[in-house]
């Protein structure tokens, strides 16, 4: 039963993680190995800071390792980035909750980690597609709107044209009556 029990928790694509209540590392299968770049062997046995913490968010590592221990770890789990042994980041999604034996015995917490780094990736990709999209959506709007205000415009322009021209004509006949009119023709259209 305990080899079927190992060969189950070694073979889960999820990373396990169990802490006594002090928060030293007891526990660890091979998917969260994989997932921070250390053995088991470099793991077991640590205490906060763990090895894997980002450097850049010690402050929020340490406040979330001491809700866990304290029993106030967020029930639906919380999204923490981590920094795998060779440098690159791992963003992760982690689920605590207490480790209980048979006999109702509290040995610590046991967490599950969840690698997100390709989910957040693709939602970047998505974020930054849309905005292209609503980009271009604009840009097409302006587009049309532009060619919309040079068709309005254009029409009082020819037709002011037109009255300009035939007031030429008109006054190179002498007729101003007509020129008079074809002037206040331009004085509407303008």
């Amino acid at each position: 039963a305990h080899l079927f029990r190992k060969a189950m928790e070694d073979s889960l694509l999820v990373g396990m993680r169990a802490r006594d209540p002090e928060g030293k590392i007891i526990y660890v299968n091979p998917a969260f190995c994989a997932m921070v770049g250390y053995g088991a062997d470099e793991l077991l046995g640590c205490r906060p800071p763990y090895p894997y913490w980002h450097p850049d968010d010690l402050e929020k590592h340490e406040r979330e390792s001491e809700d866990a221990l304290l029993g106030r770890a967020a029930p639906h789990g919380f999204e923490s980035r981590i920094r795998h042994k060779d440098g690159h980041d791992v963003l992760t999604m982690v689920y605590t909750a207490p480790l209980i034996d048979a006999n109702g015995v509290h040995h610590g917490w046991m967490s599950s980690i969840v690698d997100i780094t390709a989910q957040k990736q693709a939602e970047a990709r998505q974020r930054d597609q849309e905005l292209r999209l609503q980009r271009s959506a604009r840009l097409a709007s302006a587009g049309e709107m532009a060619s919309t205000l040079a068709h309005e415009l254009n029409q009082p322009l020819m037709a002011l044209s037109n009255f300009a021209l035939a007031s030429r004509a008109l006054a190179a006949r002498g007729d101003a009556a007509m020129l008079t009119s074809a002037l206040d023709d331009i004085v509407e259209q303008s």
